[in-house]
């Protein structure tokens, strides 16, 4: 609604959660969270078929609700271009409930997935964006920029979704260290 909001467009719900559809982001093995996925969505033809589309969500966290679920429910309804707008920045850890399996658990996050063979901590905001699109299969996507997340909602806003947490601080990029420290400060 936001998206449709901020462009004065109209919003079309051309994507709809099935009423069958399972907290898949929960679901700990690859194969089962696919399968789940790819019967979390379906997509209406009528509104889809020949459009761009700007697709919004929350995050991408691993991917696969974009990769298995939504992406390609809206291409398969014929859509001929697809932005996918996340609300929150790039994650580059995984969330707390995922600390106990050690560091393997960085190789399932999209934006590690997209740099497999380099280190994705050095790289823009539009490096990330370009690399995740590749990757999940749309023609763009655009992660919110830390400056906005931060004026929205207030220093130290990046501890407030675990999955902007590391494993070890040997991981940390500069600015998650000074979100920590600002934390600490006035904690």
């Amino acid at each position: 609604m936001g998206i449709a909001e901020g462009l004065n467009k109209l919003l079309f719900p051309a994507l709809i959660k099935l009423p069958q559809a399972v907290r898949t982001f929960q679901e700990g093995v690859r194969r089962t969270r696919s399968q789940e996925v790819g019967l979390k969505f379906g997509g209406i033809d009528s509104l889809l078929k020949g459009k761009n589309v700007a697709m919004g969500d929350d995050s991408i966290v691993r991917g696969s609700v974009s990769e298995g679920g939504s992406v390609w429910v809206v291409y398969n309804a014929g859509a001929r271009y697809l932005e996918f707008w996340v609300s929150y920045g790039s994650m580059f850890f995984p969330s707390f409930k995922e600390w106990h399996r050690g560091k393997e658990c960085l190789s399932e996050l999209a934006v590690q997935r997209a740099f497999k063979a380099s280190n994705p901590y050095d790289k823009s905001l539009e490096q990330i964006n370009r690399a995740v699109a590749k990757l999940i299969g749309v023609d763009e996507v655009k992660y919110n920029f830390q400056e906005r997340i931060a004026k929205v909602a207030g220093d130290g806003s990046f501890q407030a979704l675990d999955a902007s947490y590391p494993i070890s601080e040997e991981y940390w990029p500069d600015w998650l260290k000074k979100e920590v420290e600002r934390y600490k400060k006035y904690r």
